[in-house]
């Protein structure tokens, strides 16, 4: 009986299909193209008025990379602030918000800036809007 199957595979693997499918995932090598970013609230560089201490404004920003972004940093410069890295886990489109407090920063003007990363290890170009608080 043994030998019956293993005569019946070796006639199988004879008579199979000379051809084999094989999985193929499209990449595109030449993507050298980091995420786009945009700052979509305020749109414009902009004067923001504190109107008592706790004032906050959210700045909202969108990325988008085809290949997937991998990562999106957000940058302050001219407070005392820090915001940690968004992982965006490969998605295509990421839509984030966050707030900037208000209070501490009159009579200052800031750079926000966003820019992300993609799967493919490409940096976008960083985005800024200059905000002016009162």
């Amino acid at each position: 009986m043994p030998g019956k199957a293993v005569w019946g595979m070796l006639l199988a693997l004879l008579l199979g299909c000379e051809e084999r499918d094989r999985l193929i995932f499209d990449t595109d090598p030449d993507d050298t193209n980091g995420p786009t970013s945009q700052i979509r609230n305020p749109s414009t560089d902009t004067t923001l008025t504190a109107d008592d201490a706790l004032s906050t404004f959210t700045v909202e920003a969108r990325t988008v990379d085809s290949s997937g972004v991998d990562t999106v940093f957000i940058e302050v410069v001219g407070a005392n602030l820090a915001y940690p890295p968004i992982d965006a886990g490969g998605a295509d489109t990421v839509t984030f918000g966050f707030t900037l407090p208000l209070g501490n920063l009159v009579g200052q003007t800031i750079t926000v800036g966003v820019h992300g990363v993609d799967l493919l290890g490409n940096v976008g170009l960083i985005v800024v809007r200059e905000l002016t608080i009162e």
